[in-house]
């Protein structure tokens, strides 16, 4: 039954944002997206225990409410407490707090790409059924500095500096690692792709294949403490945790998520000259970036999050590829349809244990499913 549930959600939730997507495109008007981004909110708002870091934020928010300055807050930054603090003067509860720091997180992938709106509702597929969500749903402070960074991406390739800076310095608010973004204007604003030649990509990709067999991420940390404790990823790095070094399992996930972005870089160059977007191109280009960092560090969570500025471009560049697809090459369309599909299906069938099982904040009979979190 819970499971049924949490597949109903799930679909629903792909459903409404892709449906209204659309809906928005055909009537021009951004009103019924803008509409059911509400609802996702909301939904996202009375979860109960779905991301590995629930608890952790529930507990900070309800000391906030209390008025409490615990370690919980003080280790948080400025603009995500800021958040928290004002919601809190408002007498807002917990599921509110959850609902606009997802509302958030999300309301700048859809404002980046409001003018191309064909490839939102792709994107808004993969973002759901692709289990981007159930990650959206743990790290919330990254997530908020990597949806604004997403946004701020557009604003670079357009040139528009003030606006740039703008939003990165925000993001740093929410988050410390944010400060990498800081440097990265010229690179972006450049007239010039990264990454164009298909084979090259591929023998990267191999390579990065050959060394996430190798331990090199204690290596590459050596030399890193100051910066890491810095960034707020210093929890991470005490007792070698696990987000340090940790066990990876290569199965049906590992290989259709593999598959997918072969399938992604065999098309890249046809999909960004159907588009002809610098913005797509660019976007593009921090994929496979992180793609290969990923792939290469896929040992270490910590790492992982660091490069969470590069990686959570993949279900965009999916997106768009799928898009592409649906106007040009069915086959590569349904293919990915499928591949993300699976992915779907395997997440579904880990619920129980990868936080996907949804649980409303007032059954309480099914909290018990929830109790291998920590608190």
């Amino acid at each position: 039954m819970l499971l049924v549930q949490t597949i109903l959600v799930y679909v629903l939730l792909a459903a409404i944002l892709a449906g209204a997507c659309h809906l928005a495109r055909v009537k021009k008007t951004m009103l019924p997206l803008y509409f059911v981004l509400v609802i996702y909110a909301a939904v996202m708002g009375v979860r109960y225990g779905v991301g590995f870091d629930y608890f952790g934020y529930c507990n900070f928010y309800a000391d906030i409410q209390r008025g409490f300055d615990s370690l919980n807050v003080e280790r948080m930054e400025v603009g995500f407490v800021l958040i928290a603090r004002t919601l809190a003067s408002l007498k807002c509860d917990t599921p509110v707090f959850l609902g606009v720091v997802a509302l958030l997180q999300l309301l700048w992938v859809i404002l980046a790409f409001k003018n191309e709106k064909r490839i939102l509702q792709c994107i808004l597929l993969v973002f759901i059924l692709g289990g981007t969500v159930l990650q959206y749903a743990n790290g919330l402070r990254q997530i908020l500095a990597v949806g604004l960074w997403i946004l701020a991406v557009r604003y670079a390739v357009e040139r528009k500096v003030v606006q740039y800076y703008a939003l990165v310095l925000i993001a740093f608010t929410m988050h410390k690692s944010a400060m990498l973004l800081f440097v990265m204007y010229p690179l972006l604003a450049a007239r010039k792709e990264w990454v164009s030649n298909v084979k090259v990509q591929l023998v990267a990709l191999v390579l990065a294949l050959v060394l996430m067999r190798v331990n090199v991420v204690q290596m590459a940390l050596s030399q890193m403490d100051a910066l890491i404790s810095f960034l707020g990823y210093s929890a991470y790095i005490d007792a070698k945790s696990k987000l340090i070094d940790q066990e990876v399992e290569f199965g049906m996930g590992f290989m259709c998520m593999l598959l997918t972005n072969v399938v992604v870089i065999l098309h890249s160059n046809r999909m960004k000259k159907y588009f002809a977007s610098w913005y797509i191109t660019r976007l593009y280009d921090l994929y496979f970036i992180g793609l290969i960092v990923g792939y290469t560090f896929i040992n270490s969570q910590l790492i992982g999050r660091v490069n969470y500025y590069f990686s959570y471009m993949d279900y965009l560049i999916i997106g768009a590829t799928m898009c592409y697809g649906y106007y040009k090459d069915r086959k590569l369309y349904w293919t990915l349809i499928a591949l993300t599909m699976i992915k779907f299906i395997g997440n579904m069938t880990k619920a129980d244990v990868n936080t996907a099982m949804y649980v409303f904040n007032w059954q309480k009979e099914y909290f018990h499913y929830k109790t291998y979190l920590p608190f």
